[in-house]
């Protein structure tokens, strides 16, 4: 088994994001560019670590390199994606709450609503 290596601001490597992709240093600066996707990465102090500048993903990634590959770390969600999921949540159950006196078919699509967008939410790491 490889052991993690630091990260070398001076070579190129394979893009963790895509195979045919390669890193590149980017002059002047400690980050990476990669040629085929465009993105942007960062090593943190240690040059353990690499890290996308721009993470769309709620699921904050890094990878290390071990000589041979990329290996993903996956971290936890990011606070502002949990504060985000906590208020569509009440206002759902509001807005469900305020139609409710109304009928039963809006709890319906509600409960629908809520159940896929959670599926979607924990699905969403599995992406890449």
């Amino acid at each position: 088994m490889f052991k993690d290596q630091p990260i070398d601001l001076k070579c190129e490597y394979p893009c963790p994001c895509r195979r045919e992709g390669t890193l590149q240093p980017i002059t002047l600066t400690e980050a990476f560019g990669c040629d085929q996707c465009q993105q942007i990465f960062v090593t943190d102090e240690e040059h353990q670590y690499l890290e996308p500048v721009v993470n769309l993903s709620p699921y904050q990634k890094k990878w290390s390199w071990n000589g041979k590959k990329w290996i993903l770390h996956r971290q936890g969600i990011s606070k502002n994606y949990l504060f985000f999921l906590l208020w569509f949540t009440i206002g759902m159950i509001s807005i469900l709450l305020a139609f409710s006196m109304v009928s039963l078919i809006p709890w319906i699509l509600g409960t629908i609503m809520i159940v896929s967008s959670l599926v979607i939410i924990f699905l969403l790491p599995y992406r890449y």
